[in-house]
C-alpha cells in the first residue's frame, strides 16, 4: 500500500474514532445526516441515468416543490427514488431477508412506467448464457 493510502485510511479511522465518540448522536443529528443521505444519493443515481435536475432542483423537489423549466419525468425519477430508499430502509428496519417479491417492488417504485415481462426463476443450469466474450455466464434471463 503506498503512503499515501496509509495516510488516507489512519485519517478515515480517526474520523470513525471520532464519530463513535460521540454516539449516540442526537435525533436530530441523525435525522439531518439521513436527509443529506437521500438527497445525495437520489440527485447522483438520477444524474448518472440522465436526469438534468440540480443538486439543489432535487432537494426542492423532493420537498414537494415543482421546478420549472423541468420535465415530469424528471420530478417523478427523484421521488420515486426516494421512496425506493424509504422502502429498503423499511425491509432492513423489520430485519426481513430480501426477496423477489420485494425487489420486484422496489424496481417498480423506481420504474413504475417500465414495461417488464418477468421471466420465471430457472436452475442455475438452465440460464447459463454465453456472454459478449463468448464465455458461459450466470445469470436469469428476462424479456
Amino acid at each position: 500500500m503506498s503512503n499515501q493510502t496509509v495516510a488516507l485510511l489512519l485519517t478515515i479511522d480517526a474520523d470513525k474514532a471520532t464519530l463513535e465518540a460521540a454516539r449516540p448522536l442526537p435525533t436530530h443529528t441523525v435525522a439531518s445526516l439521513r436527509e443529506k443521505l437521500t438527497l445525495e444519493w437520489t440527485y447522483h443515481s438520477n444524474a448518472i441515468e440522465g436526469n438534468t435536475l440540480t443538486l439543489r432542483e432535487t432537494k426542492v423537489v423532493l420537498e414537494g416543490i415543482t421546478v420549472g423549466g423541468k420535465s415530469l419525468r424528471e420530478h417523478f425519477e427523484a421521488t420515486n427514488h426516494r421512496d425506493a430508499i424509504l422502502y429498503v430502509e423499511e425491509i432492513v428496519a423489520k430485519h426481513e431477508a430480501l426477496s423477489e417479491w420485494q425487489i420486484r417492488n422496489l424496481h417498480s417504485l423506481v420504474r413504475p412506467d417500465a414495461d417488464i415481462t418477468w421471466a420465471p426463476l430457472r436452475a442455475a443450469r438452465d440460464v447459463r448464457q454465453r456472454s459478449s466474450a463468448g464465455k458461459m455466464r450466470d445469470g436469469w434471463r428476462g424479456r
